[in-house]
């Protein structure tokens, strides 16, 4: 038969259930009229109960005495309730449309389809966040990093990172985007146990530098960080900005001296490109559990840093 206008949607009929919350005595009142107690199922504790055993007039059931705590709810049997959406748990794979081999529909934050991605053989589905489509990665496996925090800067003294920092993984990274510095100021790291160390002989360190102008080498035995440009800028002007990576190795080790590598691009002080490249070490074998980045003077304008680990295989 045919329609005049929109074609009306398929509906799904599944019996209506009514829960008594803290049922307790004897009497109840029902959410739909009924006749008699064949017109309803109820369950008691989980179990069917005679109809024998209870009895309804209109929206009244008797039972006998309910002790709390106990469940009980009721289906209506011959009732059943309309709408174009199946009733839950009643989907199977067969009743999904057929796509493409690895697509998969990913939704917006209000719930609406959003497009198809595409992933691998391997890979895992991974959200963006609240709005953004989500994205199809690598799955976390030996050799991959896993990221694990971040920090922002809004005008800070420093940008600490005082958790996350274990035994899970043997190496970690920190890598810094977009670093704005109140001033053309040196970019330092410290690291710790249960506080930062910053004493006068703690590091040494061994920064080589690269610019327009040629390439130097500078190194200190005896210090109270590793400065990544030690009595270099990394930039603080208009249009100026640094950016890193610091590798911290084997931190929860507790043999050995801890050596951090970093690399850094940004300018010198008359704003041409720099880039600089640390080895440093922290004179002690005690686990390190924090990191911490900071200006040897003025704050970290704007810029965030992100800390990854590198999983073990």
């Amino acid at each position: 038969m045919a329609y005049i206008g929109n074609v009306p949607a398929e509906k799904y009929s599944a019996l209506t259930q009514q829960t008594f919350s803290s049922p307790t005595g004897t009497s109840f009142t029902l959410d739909q009229s009924c006749t008699n107690s064949r017109d309803i199922a109820l369950f008691i504790d989980n179990v069917r109960q005679n109809p024998a055993s209870y009895t309804v007039s209109g929206t009244s059931l008797t039972t006998s005495t309910i002790s709390s705590p106990s469940t009980m709810y009721c289906l209506f049997n011959g009732r059943t309730t309309e709408t174009v959406n199946p009733p839950d748990d009643s989907v199977g794979l067969s009743q999904i449309a057929s796509g493409t081999d690895g697509n998969l529909i990913t939704f917006d934050a209000s719930g609406n389809p959003a497009y198809v991605a595409t992933g691998n053989d391997g890979q895992v589905l991974t959200s963006a966040g609240a709005g953004q489509p989500c994205l199809f990665e690598d799955a976390a496996g030996g050799g991959a990093w896993t990221y694990i925090s971040s920090a922002t800067a809004s005008t800070s003294s420093s940008l600490d990172f005082t958790s996350g920092i274990d035994s899970t993984y043997d190496v970690y990274m920190f890598y810094g985007s977009s670093i704005v510095l109140s001033a053309d100021v040196t970019v330092n790291i410290r690291v710790g146990g249960g506080s930062f160390d910053s004493g006068a002989s703690d590091y040494k360190f061994s920064v080589t530098r690269q610019s327009v102008g040629g390439w130097n080498q500078a190194s200190d035995a005896a210090h109270t960080s590793m400065d990544m440009g030690h009595a270099q800028y990394s930039g603080g002007g208009t249009s100026e900005a640094t950016h890193f990576r610091i590798l911290l190795y084997s931190p929860s080790d507790t043999t050995h001296y801890k050596v951090i590598e970093a690399h850094q691009s940004g300018q010198d002080s008359s704003a041409s490109p720099q880039n600089n490249m640390l080895v440093g070490q922290r004179d002690s074998t005690s686990a390190i559990t924090r990191l911490q980045v900071l200006p040897s003077s003025g704050t970290i304008t704007s810029g965030i840093i992100r800390m990854y680990g590198l999983a073990k295989s």
